[in-house]
């Protein structure tokens, strides 16, 4: 919050405004940059101390996202990251523009549109835990796809307020549509459809913020979502995921 994302060093203004003399700071190096080596007198000398990268963010950078490429890591929450190239691009829909990863100190920085959702596996584990509607989360899978869709059920996962894009920690959870014909496998695969319409709402304001100008497609022209972590297994969840980018990109 302190970096100027242009400069890539502290911007001077915001430490003048916070009172925060720059020499306590530490140096800002890439994340793929050397500095030095632990010393003769530790247990393990030798071994290069560098930059690094936080996990999202490596993340899209083990995803290999180039350009107009995104990613989406299914956890307890999920974490959207647009590569931009080298352009900073202020957002105006609810996201994070953020530095996504510079590979060396005379490498060009490439950067990104970033958007966080508090709840999406947390809400399987809730299913699970609070509810005892499925018995393990690998069980949600299996249940959900006893149904064709949630027969008008929909549900906001919104336990502690919504993240990206809204910013609303006022907001609370609900599930709505429900029939006497509602069953358990309905709201598991309404469940599974809050999760994805979260993460179509981020991609969504990436590509109001992005798509002007091309930020949102790779060289050969297309929009293109890497995805990784635990929920990914879970194939239904994909398949839902797919259905909903696909129709409109």
């Amino acid at each position: 919050m302190l970096m100027n994302l242009k400069t890539l060093d502290w911007d001077e203004s915001t430490l003048k405004t916070l009172k925060i003399p720059k020499a306590i700071l530490p140096k800002i190096v890439s994340n793929a940059e050397v500095i030095g080596h632990i010393g003769k007198e530790w247990v393990i000398p030798g071994i290069p101390i560098s930059g690094c990268l936080g996990d999202q963010h490596a993340a899209m950078l083990g995803q290999s996202c180039r350009k107009g490429e995104a990613k989406s890591t299914y956890g307890t929450g999920a974490f959207i990251l647009l590569n931009t190239g080298e352009e900073v691009i202020p957002s105006k829909h609810g996201l994070l523009t953020t530095l996504a990863f510079k590979l060396g100190k005379d490498a060009p920085a490439n950067y990104a549109l970033e958007g966080s959702i508090a709840i999406a596996g947390a809400a399987v584990q809730w299913l699970r835990d609070s509810l005892g509607i499925i018995r393990s989360a690998s069980e949600i899978e299996e249940l959900a796809s006893q149904v064709e869709s949630t027969g008008g059920v929909y549900f906001v996962p919104a336990f502690n307020g919504l993240f990206a894009p809204w910013w609303r920690d006022d907001a609370r959870g609900v599930c709505i549509g429900i029939t006497r014909f509602t069953n358990k496998s309905h709201i598991a695969r309404a469940v599974l459809e809050s999760m994805c319409f979260q993460v179509k709402d981020v991609l969504d304001s990436m590509h109001k913020d992005a798509g002007e100008k091309g930020e949102t497609k790779n060289e050969k022209g297309q929009f293109l979502l890497r995805v990784d972590g635990g929920a990914t297994v879970n194939n239904t969840l994909m398949q839902i995921q797919a259905d909903l980018l696909v129709a409109q990109w």
